[in-house]
């Protein structure tokens, strides 16, 4: 199976601002919503920023989770 892949620039100070920011969600975010253990990958993070580029509510952090790990969080 063939992947597609959308390549994006970003600015030196805006991948510092996502890296502190997937940072904070995979510390302190994630933790605050019980999920443990369990991480939101850079791509994964970019690419939902991509599609949707407003805001990111619990839920949606909760699916980002889920899609990955098979709906098991915790």
């Amino acid at each position: 199976m063939v992947k597609k892949y959308t390549w994006i620039r970003v600015d030196k100070e805006a991948k510092k601002d996502l890296d502190d920011r997937l940072r904070k969600i995979n510390m302190v975010d994630l933790k605050n919503l019980g999920v443990k253990d369990k991480t939101i990958r850079q791509i994964d993070l970019t690419k939902f920023l991509f599609k949707n580029k407003i805001y990111i509510s619990d839920g949606e952090l909760r699916k980002m989770v889920k899609k990955k790990y098979g709906g098991k969080f915790c």
